[in-house]
């Protein structure tokens, strides 16, 4: 395996996937404006279905905890370890 050669094709593909990202950015924001001005939750096309909708969600503020209540927050705490992709 020449290294050189996938690091280069690699660069290609993330240059490709930022684009196609800002692309799909762009047209999901004028289907959810669109979803807005008409006040849809949900909207069903030919061949796709697209639902728009509020989501709740409830999250442990870690750094208040820790700082209130600390003898808590560690004793409860657990280690993960995983390895991360950097590529630049």
């Amino acid at each position: 395996m020449n290294i050189n050669e996938k690091f280069k094709e690699y660069a290609e593909l993330k240059i490709m996937e930022e684009e196609l990202k800002a692309e799909m950015d762009k047209i999901k924001k004028e289907i959810t404006d669109y979803m807005e001005s008409e006040q849809l939750f949900e909207i069903q096309g030919i061949e796709h279905k697209c639902s728009w909708k509020e989501v709740v969600s409830y999250n442990l503020d870690r750094k208040e905890l820790k700082k209130q209540m600390a003898d808590i927050y560690n004793r409860f705490l657990k280690e993960s370890k995983t390895r991360k992709f950097l590529f630049n």
